[in-house]
């Protein structure tokens, strides 16, 4: 019989993905900043216009891996299969650090002024900015080390060892799985790379905006795909939902209602005070 992903995981993570993205919201937006020489997370900075849009759907986003996580961890018969405990440790982390990434949101945008890009350099732009740094950092590991778990696994069921991926994965999956992962793994280390590079001037080089937006869309893949690619950690019964199913599906909504009625509250606050 064909196997289905876990439809909860799937419907969270894919959800979590497209709210990630940031890229359809950017081009809705016109494009506010130099997208070849800016970070994408510029545009939540306290700064700008799109500062609440684009923390809202990181909020959001990271909110859902977080349930996600949860969900799967749940499903867990024992922790016994350390691959996939760790890389769900390392999808939570990854979570946690886009919501601290909205918590804290850069102070300005380097890429649109020279002395936010010079005080950048010089680390002058406050502990909030220091701490927004630190959560981006700690996200590009947390999901580099989902992507490496998931190599990891990749080799050992080409040896036929036992992993989350199943006995024996189709080479279609199994393809998939390492043509993602790698991708995520080459742009993270390109885009820490210019990151370094460019340091001095607190301003990305040419071109590292446009790296780091593929970047961010090889993550969203392999967000979408780790609830397809990973087997079930339950069989599925004939039963209807679980009962931990429902409860996640009422967190979900909750969490939703909840994370919206924060961001448009802090919208409509801000309005008024840039009004006043």
């Amino acid at each position: 019989m064909r196997r289905h992903p876990s439809t909860l995981p799937a419907v969270l993570l894919t959800s979590a993905a497209a709210l990630y993205l940031g890229l359809p919201a950017e081009a809705l937006l016109g494009f506010p900043l130099d997208p070849t020489r800016s970070y994408l997370s510029e545009l939540a900075a306290s700064d700008q216009p799109s500062s609440m849009v684009f923390r809202g759907l990181d909020l959001l986003a990271g909110a859902l891996v977080l349930l996600a996580c949860a969900v799967m961890f749940r499903r867990l018969h024992t922790t016994s299969d350390g691959l996939r405990t760790a890389m769900l440790a390392s999808l939570a982390l990854f979570g946690i650090g886009t919501m601290a990434d909205v918590l804290f949101p850069m102070a300005c945008a380097p890429s649109a002024d020279a002395r936010c890009a010079a005080a950048d350099a010089a680390g002058t732009l406050g502990p909030a900015h220091l701490v927004h740094t630190a959560a981006s950092a700690s996200a590009l590991a947390a999901a580099s080390a989902v992507a490496a778990i998931l190599l990891i696994m990749v080799a050992r069921a080409a040896r036929g060892l036992p992993t989350a991926l199943g006995p024996s994965p189709s080479p279609r999956r199994s393809v998939a799985v390492t043509v993602v992962t790698v991708l995520v793994l080459v742009t993270s280390i390109t885009v820490t790379a210019l990151s370094l590079s460019g340091s001095a001037t607190g301003v990305l080089p040419a071109g590292g905006g446009v790296v780091q937006r593929v970047q961010t869309m090889t993550i969203c893949l392999m967000l979408t795909g780790v609830p397809h690619w990973l087997r079930p950690a339950k069989r599925p019964t004939a039963a209807g939902p679980s009962a931990d199913d429902s409860v996640a599906y009422v967190g979900f909504l909750a969490l939703t209602a909840l994370t919206l009625s924060v961001a448009g509250a802090v919208t409509f606050l801000a309005i008024l005070l840039s009004s006043a």
